[in-house]
């Protein structure tokens, strides 16, 4: 059996993945037991060899999972720890932790998140650090993030592995869709997801006349922020805050948009930028490591740097290209190859 300990995940990349997930299973009719959040929304089709727990949303519920799992652990079963944590109580030859996290880690940069997340985010590093030895293979997205982990775990046996799929983003290619936007930037509220410095080269291109149009996926932003966003709007709406409710809304409003603008500080992976690529938009996006993993952009820019982000954008409405261009270097595996390779241990 494959067991996947999902409890902690219920949106963002890692409800997306896991769905992906699901479909490889699926396809691939493996038996699976599989620990999602009660918020979670199962959007892959399913079959009667996958199993669902569903799991409340409290300290109280997933400790129990994570003891219930050591009752799996003399079966021959294949165990997936999917939300950046290793097993508290199980400890196993045949578990992989699938690790997509960087704020987890001590190296990375402090952000202002809200004093109930910092403690969160305190307990999953203390989680991590104490029990990374239960697992024997940790799986990771990208090279980056891969260095990054086995600096502080220098003995965990890391793997770079991405999946995605392909598909379900290309079915949705049509060219044919009037473009409203100059640019999109799909993202989450998040600190490091660097709306601030973005909204501030508008700011600065507003008022050196500059009127670009830009695209949020949002509903609405922290105060600075949204303070901010009014200033520029003030005369004429060159910003728009529209939230997708299916993915496949998603898609349509990447396609009406001329260019990806893509200025968050950290990621593990990056899913808008792969989802930009095989829609064929263009990526401007910040000069830092994971970008060019997967993609190569037409531009980048100093994300810590307004005048940088915005001497980009003016950059790329010109129809000027970076100098410097990296190609793309890792590859990506569908779901089915990835549980195929953590399954036959061949990582």
């Amino acid at each position: 059996m494959f067991i996947v300990q999902a409890s902690n995940i219920h949106t963002g990349g890692g409800a997306l993945l896991l769905n992906h997930l699901i479909d490889g299973l699926n396809q691939l009719k493996i038996e699976a037991l599989i620990f999602v959040d009660s918020r979670f929304n199962l959007v892959a089709q399913s079959n009667s060899l996958i199993k669902f727990v569903s799991v409340r949303p409290t300290l109280l519920s997933r400790l129990a999972v994570e003891w219930k799992l050591k009752s799996y652990s003399n079966q021959n079963n294949d165990f997936l720890f999917f939300g950046n944590l290793p097993p508290l109580f199980l400890r196993n030859e045949k578990s992989t932790l699938f690790f997509q996290n960087l704020i987890m880690l001590k190296s990375a940069q402090s952000y202002h998140f809200s004093f109930k997340s910092k403690i969160k985010q305190w307990i999953e590093k203390k989680w991590l650090q104490f029990k990374i030895s239960n697992v024997q293979t940790v799986v990771v997205q990208s090279e980056l993030v891969k260095k990054l982990f086995q600096l502080e775990f220098n003995h965990a046996v890391v793997v770079v592995l991405p999946f995605f799929n392909d598909f379900e983003v290309t079915k949705h290619l049509d060219l044919k869709i009037k473009k409203e936007f100059d640019f999109i930037y799909v993202a989450s509220a998040d600190p490091h997801k660097n709306h601030l410095n973005l909204l501030k080269a508008w700011l600065r291109l507003k008022e050196e006349g500059f009127i670009f149009t830009l695209l949020l996926t949002l509903e609405t932003l922290p105060d600075e922020e949204w303070a901010l966003l009014n200033k520029i709007n003030l005369e004429f709406t060159s910003i728009k805050l529209i939230k997708s409710s299916t993915r496949a809304e998603l898609f349509e409003l990447y396609q009406k948009s001329n260019a990806l603008v893509y200025p968050s500080l950290i990621e593990s992976y990056g899913l808008p930028l792969i989802e930009a690529d095989r829609l064929k938009l263009p990526i401007v996006a910040s000069d830092l490591a994971y970008v060019y993993e997967f993609v190569q952009p037409a531009v980048t820019f100093d994300p810590n740097d307004v005048e940088s982000i915005a001497q980009s954008l003016k950059q790329y409405m010109n129809g000027e290209k970076s100098a410097t261009v990296q190609n793309r270097k890792t590859p990506i595996n569908t779901a089915a190859e990835f549980i195929a390779k953590i399954r036959s241990r061949a990582i």
